[in-house]
């Protein structure tokens, strides 16, 4: 039985605080050896910091990217394009509970 999977990552969901958020994982599969995160978003209706950082899986290295701190109802959009090798990783961390995130990019 084949399984068929889109090429495509459209996810969404909240960020938790206790840990950091996993938003995407580089992988190799059928569509390429590279994944490319095309945008995020973060929203929450409280204040709140919201943290961005990338795991380098070749150097074994966690980078912070950016950390804003932001309004309550701000919304947080980044066009940035992220692009993931195998088992790199996107960490989001927020200060408070229920910040939602949104993501599009390609596996």
């Amino acid at each position: 039985m084949n399984t068929i999977s889109s090429p495509y990552i459209n996810e969404q969901g909240e960020v938790g605080v206790v840990s950091p958020t996993v938003l995407a994982t580089g992988k190799t599969n059928q569509y390429g050896s590279v994944t490319s995160i095309n945008s995020l978003r973060f929203y929450n209706s409280s204040a709140y910091t919201i943290t961005l950082s990338k795991y380098d899986a070749s150097q074994n290295t966690l980078l912070d990217i950016y950390e804003y701190q932001l309004s309550a109802g701000d919304t947080l959009i980044d066009t940035n394009v992220y692009q993931l090798s195998t088992n790199d990783r996107l960490e989001v961390q927020s200060s408070i509970a229920s910040t939602n995130y949104f993501i599009l990019g390609t596996k």
